[in-house]
């Protein structure tokens, strides 16, 4: 019987493994989202060029242009943070968590304006309650799961600053 090495990882909680997997979906449909956009504002299109740059038709297609852009630069950051957050990259806990916290804000401010999106604002509540979670904290060096005091010397990037 010969010895192997014990993964040293620590194991990834279901938690993780779900917000992580929404994370990737999510920026997936924003990915296809914002190539539909261009699409549609005639980016993607063989058959019909974009109009030269001077043309005037560029004031009805820079806003399905510029939705398309910022669509595929969201989701592409969030497909990133996604990824880390299922290999367990400390940075990644941080990232998901100041991307809900703006997107909770985003939420509050549609809510007071009376354009209220209800299942962003609960998913973006499910993912804060999933991160919180002791044993997903520390799996990230957030908290210690012995006992769970904050007292001890953590791996929290937060505290290096």
């Amino acid at each position: 019987m010969t010895n192997q090495p014990r993964d040293t990882r620590p194991k990834r909680p279901l938690a993780i493994t779900l917000v992580g997997l929404l994370a990737v979906l999510a920026a997936a449909a924003s990915i296809a989202h914002g190539l539909f956009e261009l699409w549609l504002a005639g980016m993607l299109s063989t058959a019909q060029p974009p109009p030269p740059l001077l043309d005037p038709r560029w004031s009805e297609l820079w806003r399905p242009l510029a939705r398309g852009v910022v669509d595929i630069g969201v989701g592409l950051v969030l497909l990133i943070i996604g990824i880390s957050l299922l290999r367990l990259r400390r940075w990644s806990w941080v990232a998901l968590m100041v991307w809900t916290t703006i997107g909770l804000a985003i939420g509050l401010v549609r809510y007071y304006l009376d354009q209220p999106n209800y299942v962003a604002m609960a998913f973006n509540v499910l993912v804060v309650l999933a991160l919180n979670q002791r044993d997903v904290q520390s799996v990230f060096g957030i908290r210690h799961l012995d006992t769970g005091d904050l007292d001890e010397p953590s791996r929290n990037p937060i505290d290096s600053f």
